[in-house]
């Protein structure tokens, strides 16, 4: 079977994975979005606790690598696997 007769056969289903692609990457954005907005605004406060905090996260976000981070999710689906 051909690259392209694949393509042809399961363009449906590559279709409603971008779709299903395209809305988390969405929602991930926008939470990304108002997490980051947050925590800028306690780095910048005069608040000491908050400034604590957010430097707290911020290390930990920082060091944690990105495969780790992307990989998280995939652990919980192989799990799931039969």
């Amino acid at each position: 079977m051909a690259v392209i007769d694949v393509l042809i056969k399961y363009f449906p289903s590559f279709n409603v994975a971008l779709g299903e692609t395209l809305k988390l990457t969405a929602v991930s954005l926008f939470f990304a979005t108002i997490l980051g907005v947050i925590f800028g605004l306690f780095k910048v406060s005069g608040i000491k606790p908050l400034k604590v905090i957010a430097n707290i996260y911020i290390d930990i976000i920082r060091g944690t690598p990105l495969m780790a981070l992307a990989g998280a999710p995939l652990v919980g689906i192989l799990r799931q696997a039969p």
